[in-house]
């Protein structure tokens, strides 16, 4: 009896050793590997929440990925400019506005990146607690400005990496900025935004109010939609949906990666993507990465037709040259809530994509799958190029 209880210690130490080896080598593994000093300009307009949905991925990935600042310090969640809420719906805004020109010149010179991961911005109904949060309302802040324009074209100008995603220069960004950014960059809005719902009954807190409204207004009050589907949204407000079974044979838009690009950035073949995308044109001065196939029945297609909307468009614009280096995600990638935890662990991505299936919906497991391998490549290779150059 006596031994037996001697040992029980010991199995018990060996099975917590062995519980706690793995994350532990992962730890040291990341503490041990080299820094990669990237100062970034990151920008995000659309942050109605403490939780910095919008860009509080990307911050993770940087982490994980042990890129820093010039001070070799981690990125922290407030390395940003734009919108950044306060307690009792109170605010701050820190931008570029009050900048000029040979400001803005500075700020490249010490910036090798800038990053635009949403510029839609906040709205009254979201931040004030006594308005209805289900029509649209007054904007408190966002667009893409002027002088966010000169800034892209100075980093375009120093060959400096360029990412921007959706919603960069939709709504509520004015036509003429819209328009600066088009040419600059040789892509072009359709002025259409779709999103995927996985159901679409207006008892669905997910469904915008706005959307139901407007799509009643065109449609002779009628919104007869139970399933699955994905709604598609014009600048002018037109709204037209395609519904599981009679306009859709895949309800879930799909991402497709030629065998070339998906083993260049580690990406899979096709992936489902289940949230907001914005509808891009490209000419052929850019490389498509990846392009978003919507798989729809005879009469799906009448209605996308009978709108301008193409079923396979653009999902990653690359233009990666020697004149400059510049990518457009056509879809809301960065905002995901992914938890603070495990980024100092080297592995972890690898072990969360392991563990997801790629035909799941949930917008985490798309972050690990097709995010933030694309990301990894994009950084660590341009990293190896200002190292060179150096």
């Amino acid at each position: 009896m006596n031994l037996k209880k001697r040992k029980t210690p010991w199995l018990l130490i060996s099975l917590i050793l062995i519980i706690l080896a793995p994350p532990l080598a992962m730890l040291i593994i990341w503490h041990t590997k080299k820094e990669k000093k990237i100062d970034i300009i990151i920008v995000d307009k659309t942050v109605a929440t403490m939780q910095k949905s919008e860009h509080a991925s990307l911050h993770w990935l940087l982490n994980n990925l042990k890129i820093v600042k010039h001070d070799n310090s981690l990125y922290s969640i407030d390395d940003y400019y734009g919108f950044f809420p306060e307690d009792d719906e109170k605010f701050t805004i820190t931008d570029f506005e009050k900048a000029d020109t040979t400001q803005l010149r500075e700020l490249v010179k010490k910036n090798q990146l800038l990053y635009i991961t949403d510029t839609y911005g906040v709205y009254s109904n979201e931040w004030y607690s006594h308005e209805q949060i289900s029509e649209r309302s007054g904007k408190i802040y966002g667009g893409l400005t002027e002088q966010e324009i000169v800034l892209l074209k100075e980093f375009k100008k120093n060959e400096k990496l360029i990412i921007t995603e959706f919603n960069c220069i939709g709504s509520p960004t004015k036509q003429s900025i819209r328009n600066d950014f088009e040419k600059t960059f040789a892509i072009k809005w359709t002025g259409w935004v779709g999103r995927y719902f996985e159901n679409l009954s207006e008892s669905n807190s997910d469904v915008p109010h706005w959307l139901v409204t407007n799509y009643k207004m065109q449609h002779n009050n009628r919104w007869p939609f139970k399933a699955s589907g994905i709604a598609f949204v014009k600048d002018d407000d037109q709204v037209e949906i395609l519904a599981q079974t009679n306009d859709l044979i895949s309800s879930l838009p799909l991402i497709y990666t030629n065998e070339l690009n998906a083993k260049k950035f580690n990406l899979p073949k096709a992936i489902p993507y289940a949230f907001w995308f914005d509808i891009m044109e490209s000419n052929e001065h850019n490389n498509i990465v990846s392009y978003y196939h919507i798989n729809t029945t005879a009469h799906g297609d009448s209605i996308l037709k009978s709108k301008g909307i193409p079923n396979i468009f653009p999902a990653v614009t690359e233009h990666y040259e020697a004149d400059y280096k510049f990518y457009y995600f056509s879809g809301d990638f960065a905002d995901n809530t992914i938890s603070k935890k495990l980024s100092h662990l080297e592995g972890i991505p690898f072990v969360k994509a392991s563990l997801t299936s790629l035909n799941d919906q949930d917008r985490e497991k798309f972050y690990w799958n097709f995010y933030y391998p694309l990301m990894s490549k994009i950084l660590t290779e341009y990293h190896s190029g200002l190292t060179i150059t150096k």
